[in-house]
Protein backbone atom coordinates (compact mmCIF):
# COMPACT_ATOMS: atom_id res chain seq x y z
CA UNK A 1 0.00 0.00 0.00
CA UNK A 2 1.23 2.90 -0.90
CA UNK A 3 -0.32 6.60 -0.79
CA UNK A 4 0.46 9.92 -1.51
CA UNK A 5 -1.69 13.49 -0.97
CA UNK A 6 -0.77 17.18 -1.80
CA UNK A 7 -2.73 19.90 -0.50
CA UNK A 8 -2.66 23.21 -1.53
CA UNK A 9 -3.94 26.50 0.62
CA UNK A 10 -6.65 28.58 -1.20
CA UNK A 11 -7.27 30.25 1.61
CA UNK A 12 -8.15 29.92 5.64
CA UNK A 13 -11.03 27.63 5.18
CA UNK A 14 -10.05 25.78 1.41
CA UNK A 15 -7.48 23.49 0.63
CA UNK A 16 -7.08 21.74 -2.86
CA UNK A 17 -5.91 18.39 -3.08
CA UNK A 18 -4.24 15.86 -5.57
CA UNK A 19 -3.52 12.29 -4.33
CA UNK A 20 -2.48 8.98 -5.65
CA UNK A 21 -2.39 5.36 -4.56
CA UNK A 22 -1.31 1.84 -4.73
CA UNK A 23 -2.80 -1.32 -3.43
CA UNK A 24 -2.81 -4.97 -3.41
CA UNK A 25 -4.78 -6.87 -1.42
CA UNK A 26 -4.91 -10.88 -0.88
CA UNK A 27 -8.31 -10.95 1.75
CA UNK A 28 -10.09 -8.21 -0.82
CA UNK A 29 -8.83 -10.10 -3.65
CA UNK A 30 -7.51 -6.95 -5.39
CA UNK A 31 -4.10 -7.72 -7.12
CA UNK A 32 -3.72 -3.81 -7.76
CA UNK A 33 -5.50 -0.74 -7.65
CA UNK A 34 -4.43 2.05 -9.13
CA UNK A 35 -5.92 5.58 -8.09
CA UNK A 36 -5.40 9.54 -8.47
CA UNK A 37 -7.81 11.97 -7.28
CA UNK A 38 -8.46 15.79 -6.74
CA UNK A 39 -10.92 17.87 -5.54
CA UNK A 40 -11.86 21.10 -2.60
CA UNK A 41 -10.90 20.14 0.71
CA UNK A 42 -13.38 22.09 3.60
CA UNK A 43 -11.89 23.22 7.17
CA UNK A 44 -14.93 23.20 9.18
CA UNK A 45 -13.20 23.88 12.53
CA UNK A 46 -9.95 24.41 13.57
CA UNK A 47 -9.22 25.07 17.60
CA UNK A 48 -6.17 24.10 19.58
CA UNK A 49 -6.97 20.63 20.04
CA UNK A 50 -9.62 19.92 17.64
CA UNK A 51 -9.63 20.27 13.74
CA UNK A 52 -12.83 18.99 11.58
CA UNK A 53 -12.51 18.90 7.51
CA UNK A 54 -14.78 17.37 4.82
CA UNK A 55 -13.97 17.31 1.30
CA UNK A 56 -15.53 15.71 -2.21
CA UNK A 57 -13.06 14.56 -4.63
CA UNK A 58 -13.56 12.91 -8.06
CA UNK A 59 -11.33 10.16 -8.46
CA UNK A 60 -10.49 7.71 -11.22
CA UNK A 61 -9.59 3.98 -10.23
CA UNK A 62 -7.84 1.32 -12.66
CA UNK A 63 -8.10 -2.11 -11.07
CA UNK A 64 -7.47 -5.89 -11.46
CA UNK A 65 -9.14 -8.80 -9.36
CA UNK A 66 -7.14 -11.80 -8.16
CA UNK A 67 -10.13 -13.96 -9.72
CA UNK A 68 -10.67 -16.52 -12.14
CA UNK A 69 -11.19 -15.50 -14.45
CA UNK A 70 -9.35 -11.85 -13.83
CA UNK A 71 -11.67 -8.60 -13.88
CA UNK A 72 -10.66 -5.49 -14.85
CA UNK A 73 -12.04 -1.74 -13.92
CA UNK A 74 -11.80 1.39 -14.96
CA UNK A 75 -14.30 3.49 -13.09
CA UNK A 76 -14.72 6.57 -11.67
CA UNK A 77 -15.70 7.50 -8.38
CA UNK A 78 -16.43 10.54 -5.92
CA UNK A 79 -14.69 10.16 -2.38
CA UNK A 80 -16.26 12.33 0.25
CA UNK A 81 -15.28 12.07 3.32
CA UNK A 82 -14.93 13.81 6.62
CA UNK A 83 -11.96 13.83 9.00
CA UNK A 84 -10.90 15.40 13.19
CA UNK A 85 -8.02 15.12 14.56
CA UNK A 86 -8.06 15.11 18.25
CA UNK A 87 -4.96 16.64 20.38
CA UNK A 88 -4.95 16.22 24.16
CA UNK A 89 -1.58 16.78 24.76
CA UNK A 90 1.08 18.03 22.69
CA UNK A 91 2.58 14.78 21.99
CA UNK A 92 -0.55 12.96 21.43
CA UNK A 93 -3.15 12.81 18.20
CA UNK A 94 -6.55 10.67 17.26
CA UNK A 95 -7.10 10.91 13.71
CA UNK A 96 -10.21 9.78 12.53
CA UNK A 97 -11.22 9.76 8.89
CA UNK A 98 -14.34 8.03 7.15
CA UNK A 99 -14.53 7.67 3.17
CA UNK A 100 -17.94 7.22 1.47
CA UNK A 101 -16.98 6.66 -2.54
CA UNK A 102 -19.61 5.50 -4.67
CA UNK A 103 -19.54 5.06 -8.62
CA UNK A 104 -20.76 7.76 -10.08
CA UNK A 105 -22.72 5.60 -12.79
CA UNK A 106 -24.19 3.75 -10.26
CA UNK A 107 -24.29 4.89 -6.64
CA UNK A 108 -25.24 1.77 -4.78
CA UNK A 109 -22.03 0.00 -5.66
CA UNK A 110 -20.13 2.40 -3.17
CA UNK A 111 -17.26 1.43 -0.13
CA UNK A 112 -17.31 2.98 3.03
CA UNK A 113 -14.25 2.88 4.91
CA UNK A 114 -12.96 4.50 7.94
CA UNK A 115 -9.13 5.01 9.40
CA UNK A 116 -8.87 5.31 13.05
CA UNK A 117 -4.99 6.37 14.14
CA UNK A 118 -3.78 7.18 17.62
CA UNK A 119 -0.05 8.76 17.25
CA UNK A 120 2.84 9.49 19.97
CA UNK A 121 4.75 11.82 19.02
CA UNK A 122 9.01 10.94 19.44
CA UNK A 123 10.13 14.04 17.94
CA UNK A 124 8.82 16.48 15.93
CA UNK A 125 8.67 14.25 12.91
CA UNK A 126 8.38 11.04 14.19
CA UNK A 127 5.17 9.56 15.72
CA UNK A 128 4.53 6.03 16.51
CA UNK A 129 1.25 5.01 15.87
CA UNK A 130 -1.55 2.77 15.88
CA UNK A 131 -4.67 2.28 13.40
CA UNK A 132 -7.49 0.74 12.55
CA UNK A 133 -9.00 -0.01 9.56
CA UNK A 134 -12.76 -0.65 8.66
CA UNK A 135 -13.93 -1.64 4.89
CA UNK A 136 -17.13 -2.29 4.01
CA UNK A 137 -17.42 -2.88 -0.24
CA UNK A 138 -20.97 -3.16 -1.35
CA UNK A 139 -19.81 -5.40 -4.38
CA UNK A 140 -16.57 -6.70 -3.91
CA UNK A 141 -13.75 -8.43 -5.94
CA UNK A 142 -15.28 -12.26 -6.13
CA UNK A 143 -15.51 -14.04 -3.31
CA UNK A 144 -14.08 -11.81 -0.76
CA UNK A 145 -15.94 -10.52 1.93
CA UNK A 146 -17.83 -7.43 1.66
CA UNK A 147 -16.54 -5.95 5.42
CA UNK A 148 -13.06 -6.67 6.70
CA UNK A 149 -11.04 -4.53 9.01
CA UNK A 150 -7.17 -4.58 10.51
CA UNK A 151 -4.95 -3.41 12.93
CA UNK A 152 -1.25 -2.24 12.47
CA UNK A 153 1.31 -0.49 14.07
CA UNK A 154 4.24 2.01 12.86
CA UNK A 155 6.06 4.51 12.56
CA UNK A 156 4.87 7.98 10.79
CA UNK A 157 7.20 10.53 9.41
CA UNK A 158 5.68 14.21 8.58
CA UNK A 159 7.56 16.28 5.93
CA UNK A 160 8.41 19.52 7.38
CA UNK A 161 6.16 22.15 6.15
CA UNK A 162 7.23 25.96 4.55
CA UNK A 163 5.69 27.25 7.20
CA UNK A 164 7.87 24.56 9.80
CA UNK A 165 11.23 25.38 7.86
CA UNK A 166 11.00 29.31 8.58
CA UNK A 167 10.28 29.15 12.12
Amino acid sequence: FSHLRYNRKINEWLRWELFGQFQNNSITQIDSRILFGTGPRFKLVKTDFFRLYAATVFMYEREKEKTTPVVKHADLRSSSYFSFTWIPRENLELISTTFFQPLFNKFSDYRILNQITFKVKATKHFSLSVKWHYLHDRFPAGMAPRTTYNFATGFDYELPTKKKLLK
